[in-house]
C-alpha cells in the first residue's frame, strides 16, 4: 500500500510500565510531601495502574466529580512516570485553554486534555471549531495517545459533544469512574 501512495493503520502508542502501582505510589507521595500532604490511595487508582502496565494501545478517560485527584494524575503523576520510565513525553492543556490554539495541540503524540466540557467553541477566523472534537478525531486517525479528565458523567459527555464525539473517546481510551470517593479537597466545617 505504501508503495501506491495509500495509508497504513497508525501504530498506537504502547505503554508497559513495571510495578506501575508501586511507581504511581512513588511518584503520588513524592508531589505531595513537596506540598506538606499525604498520599492516599483510592480504588480507581488500580485501574489506572493497570493502564500502565498495558495500555493495549488505548488512552485514558478519568472521570468522576470534583477533588478526586484526576487532574493530579494526569498533569503530574502519569506524564513523571512516562517520562522517567518510558522517555514519552505527555504534554497537558486545559480545556479551558486549548482553544488559544487546537492545532498546536495537535502537534504531539501524547496528549492530557483536562476538564472537558468547561470550554466553549472556539471561534478562529469565522469559523467555529470544537476543540473535542477536532483533537479526538486527529487522535483516532494518527494512533494518538489522548489522556481527558471531567466532572461530567457519560451521558452528560454524550449530551455535550453528540453520539459521534462520545462513540470515539470510547474506542481510543480506557473508562475509569471516580465514584464513591470524597473530595480531597473538602473541608471538615
Amino acid at each position: 500500500m505504501l508503495k501506491h501512495g495509500m495509508a497504513l493503520p497508525p501504530q498506537p502508542i504502547k505503554i508497559s510500565v513495571p510495578n506501575a502501582k508501586e511507581r504511581m505510589s512513588e511518584v503520588m507521595t513524592y508531589f505531595l510531601a513537596k506540598q506538606g500532604r499525604k498520599a492516599v490511595w483510592h480504588q480507581p487508582y488500580d485501574e489506572v495502574a493497570k493502564w500502565l502496565e498495558d495500555n493495549q494501545g488505548l488512552g485514558l478517560m478519568l472521570l468522576g466529580s470534583c477533588g478526586l485527584g484526576k487532574t493530579y494524575l494526569a498533569r503530574y503523576v502519569i506524564p513523571a512516570i512516562l517520562l522517567e520510565d518510558s522517555g514519552k513525553v505527555a504534554h497537558f492543556y486545559s480545556m479551558q485553554d486549548v482553544n488559544k490554539d487546537i492545532d498546536e495541540v495537535m502537534k504531539h503524540s501524547i496528549v492530557v486534555l483536562d476538564d472537558i466540557g468547561v470550554e466553549e467553541a472556539a471561534n478562529q477566523y469565522g469559523n467555529k471549531r470544537v476543540a473535542l472534537a477536532e483533537i479526538s478525531d486527529w487522535a483516532e486517525k494518527n494512533g494518538k495517545l489522548l489522556i481527558v479528565t471531567s466532572n461530567l458523567r457519560p451521558q452528560e459527555i454524550r449530551d455535550r459533544y453528540g453520539d459521534r464525539i462520545f462513540d470515539r473517546l470510547c474506542a481510543i481510551t480506557k473508562k475509569v469512574g471516580f465514584n464513591g470517593i470524597e473530595s480531597s479537597r473538602a473541608t471538615n466545617w
